[in-house]
């Protein structure tokens, strides 16, 4: 609600930024009104908004990492968009800048860039964090196993999340 809030009413643009948000429980929010498996035009990343897909991870990852279920999820969510559009997680695209205040390239330039990739990838900024820029490498690991269709491994979905972090606090000492 608050970044619905920020982007749609201070900043006044049409609706949020972000074709799709994560949530640190590996929850998925459909950002911009228009259905997240149609190509949505978002507003998440300045320049680089034509023929590319947003999401955000919620959260601040300077210092710590998205959670485990957070960034599986996240990475999963990107495999089905790009399968949808036959596209390699994996793989590189060349994008043409459209300019603005934030970007590092210039209206016009046409930088081969990560399928996958970040805001500071194009802009002045330091998002995602530090500590989740080290992860990209894994999101795009498991952006291509659900693009290939590979099913989720139900044991390691639970491993690291909200589940097994309280199965764990409470003492449990089974393997």
């Amino acid at each position: 609600r608050s970044i619905y809030e920020y982007h749609a009413r201070t900043l006044g643009w049409c609706d949020m930024a972000y074709n799709a948000l994560v949530d640190r429980y590996g929850q998925v929010f459909e950002g911009r009104a228009g259905g997240m498996d149609r190509a949505v035009q978002g507003a998440h990343t300045g320049g680089f908004n034509t023929d590319t897909w947003g999401v955000a991870m919620i959260g601040d990852f300077n210092a710590e990492p998205p959670t485990p279920i957070q960034l599986r999820t996240t990475g999963r969510l990107l495999g089905w968009r790009l399968g949808l559009d036959r596209v390699d997680p994996r793989g590189t695209v060349a994008l043409t800048s459209a300019d603005g205040s934030f970007t590092l390239f210039p209206r016009g330039a046409t930088p081969t860039l990560p399928t996958i990739f970040t805001h500071r990838d194009v802009g002045n900024t330091e998002c995602p964090g530090e500590a989740a820029y080290r992860l990209i490498p894994r999101l795009r690991d498991i952006a291509a196993g659900a693009a290939n269709g590979e099913p989720p491994d139900l044991v390691d979905a639970m491993r690291g999340g909200a589940i097994y972090d309280t199965w764990m606090r409470l003492g449990s000492t089974d393997s």
